[in-house]
């Protein structure tokens, strides 16, 4: 082979790595998206690590902070658009589960709701039948009955568990 032959070779080589990195510039090759959270990175302490329930919040704090939190609701309105996601006897078992599970809640949620109805009721019946002084003494004092009765040992036993938990964390 002579010179010109090799010139040529070159050339024709040249020009079709030219038009590769050309065609790659124009017509640019992505890869498919595989989007991935990171729940916890090299910011987030031991702490964040191994609070209670550290996983579960910090999924519902990425997600409401990239779109919203994934719903059961969610999962079956993809399932339905995709049934062969659905595709063996256990898949099967476990939607047959949430499904029996779904429709307990929701007769619980009615239940609960006919006998908050009739404690309304039953307590408007019991007011109603009290003395004028016992109806004007139980107003009076219903914000502070109920923060220093009721409210307040929803906020003292929070504070013991912050405290118990800081304490536990704390080398």
């Amino acid at each position: 082979m002579n010179t010109k032959s090799w010139i040529a070779i070159v050339e024709g080589l040249n020009i079709a790595l030219a038009l590769g990195l050309l065609i790659r510039w124009v017509w640019p090759t992505t890869p498919p998206s595989t989007e991935l959270y990171t729940l916890f990175d090299a910011q987030d302490g031991i702490e964040d690590l191994h609070a209670p329930n550290s996983v579960a919040h910090r999924v519902t704090t990425v997600f409401q902070q990239d779109g919203g939190v994934v719903t059961v609701e969610d999962i079956v309105r993809h399932l339905h658009a995709n049934p062969t996601l659905m595709s063996t006897p256990t898949h099967v078992e476990l939607f047959e589960q949430m499904l029996h599970t779904q429709t307990l809640l929701l007769n619980t949620e009615e239940e609960l709701q006919q006998v908050e109805l009739k404690m309304n009721r039953l307590s408007l019946e019991i007011y109603n039948s009290l003395s004028e002084s016992d109806k004007v003494r139980i107003r009076s004092r219903r914000n502070t009955d109920s923060v220093e009765g009721i409210e307040a040992q929803y906020w003292k036993a929070l504070l013991e568990q912050v405290q118990h938990t800081k304490d536990q964390s704390t080398p």
